[in-house]
């Protein structure tokens, strides 16, 4: 994802950057070290997120992380910060044109109103402006519909599946002109293929943690992403939009 804001050009100067759906900020706070190694400077960077729980954490995270490398730098305090902010991602606490750039990464098929999240980046995002966001589990391909298997562990109502041409058509709609998705399938496969034999290696501490049943269900949730990746049911993409300037 840094290597996508890089390509796109929008480094020349301090950025202001945020996501959308941040979790427990773990995705941002990688995009902006990266960026900072790359010599890209963020100038302010917010994790935006509805769940309080995950803002919290984020909170603790992040105090913890900057405590670590100002000490291990020695200057007092980390060279940038994150910032986490509890936010409706279709109604965001941000001004008018306030960010250079905005990303999503894997949260993209819990938002209901993808057209409404969209929407709601194009007037954040100054003109020029770009969105990159990576969908895992909400892009219908050209496979077939998805197994009963995969949307049983991927309920409706947690995620919502869109075809490609639609999520295309709701980014220009929302006045994004440069639309580009780059289809991930190898590499999500790769990916996958890794994370499942660690699992299985590491079942047992895994079962510890989260509970056999969910330690299970993780392992299915997994294996069936995979298959329908392979199949072509469900398409991962890297998915960039720019404003017009």
């Amino acid at each position: 994802m840094a290597d996508a804001i890089v390509a796109a050009g929008t480094t020349g100067a301090p950025m202001n950057l945020a996501e959308l759906g941040c979790g427990f900020g773990g995705a941002l706070r990688a995009v902006v070290d990266r960026l900072s190694r790359r010599d890209v400077t963020v100038r302010t960077a917010v994790g935006l997120d509805f769940v309080a729980d995950h803002v919290q954490l984020f909170a603790t995270i992040e105090a913890r992380r900057a405590a670590d490398t100002g000490a291990r730098t020695g200057v007092g305090a980390a060279p940038w910060t994150a910032h986490p902010v509890q936010a409706d991602v279709r109604a965001l606490p941000l001004r008018t044109a306030s960010l250079d750039v905005a990303v999503c990464t894997g949260s993209l098929s819990h938002f209901a109103r993808t057209d409404a999240v969209f929407a709601e980046a194009a007037r954040v995002l100054r003109p020029g402006g770009l969105l990159v966001m990576t969908d895992e589990a909400g892009l219908l391909g050209p496979g077939g519909e998805p197994s009963e298997t995969f949307r049983r562990l991927h309920p409706p109502g947690i995620f919502f599946l869109t075809g490609v041409e639609t999520r295309v058509a709701q980014l220009r709609a929302a006045g994004f002109t440069d639309v580009r998705l780059r289809e991930l399938t190898d590499w999500a496969c790769a990916l996958l293929h890794d994370r499942l034999k660690v699992m299985r290696l590491f079942f047992g501490d895994l079962a510890a943690i989260y509970g056999p049943d969910e330690a299970r269900t993780l392992l299915d949730t997994l294996t069936v992403a995979r298959d329908e990746y392979r199949r072509g049911a469900i398409v991962p993409a890297l998915v960039t939009a720019r404003l017009p300037v």
